[in-house]
């Protein structure tokens, strides 16, 4: 929706602010998590704001100029941390100010973070608080590999 822009890293705009930041976020603070949640005995939630949109996609999914195989030991260490992903509804967000879109979207990204009925649930996708269907690509797991190394590459300080 949004025309064409790089960030300051020469990323396309809208991947870099809604893939690559929260990616980059997360892996900052996710062995405090670990750390916070193995002390506590309390279950860390990673929430990521996605939306609708990802049923909208290339047909192969995701464009990638590099492809690397992931090391699957990155998942194999076991912490109470669980994420998820969620359509938050329209919001009015500066993304929207190209289509006119205007709503509010708080109450499924508390219920999320928050709920007690969520505790022990990961790698769901949520809509209107609940449990909803993603796309054919949301759950391709070769994939999710493929974006996760893409995206360590991207993020990667040299």
């Amino acid at each position: 929706m949004a025309p064409f822009m790089l960030s300051q890293d020469n990323i396309e705009l809208q991947f870099a602010t809604n893939h690559l930041g929260h990616f980059l976020l997360t892996n900052l603070v996710l062995d405090n998590m670990k750390k916070t949640a193995i002390e506590s005995q309390r279950e860390g939630r990673i929430v990521n704001i996605s939306s609708l949109g990802h049923h909208h996609v290339y047909p192969q999914g995701i464009h990638f100029d590099k492809d690397k195989i992931n090391d699957s030991s990155r998942f194999e260490e076991r912490v109470e941390i669980t994420a998820n992903s969620l359509h938050p509804g329209a919001i009015a967000t500066n993304l929207l100010r190209h289509t006119g879109i205007i709503g509010d979207g708080a109450a499924t990204t508390c219920y999320v973070a928050l709920s007690p009925q969520v505790k022990g649930v990961s790698g769901e996708y949520f809509a209107d608080s609940n449990v909803a269907t993603r796309s054919q690509f949301a759950s391709d797991v070769e994939l999710a590999k493929k974006l996760w190394d893409f995206s360590i590459d991207l993020t990667r300080s040299e």
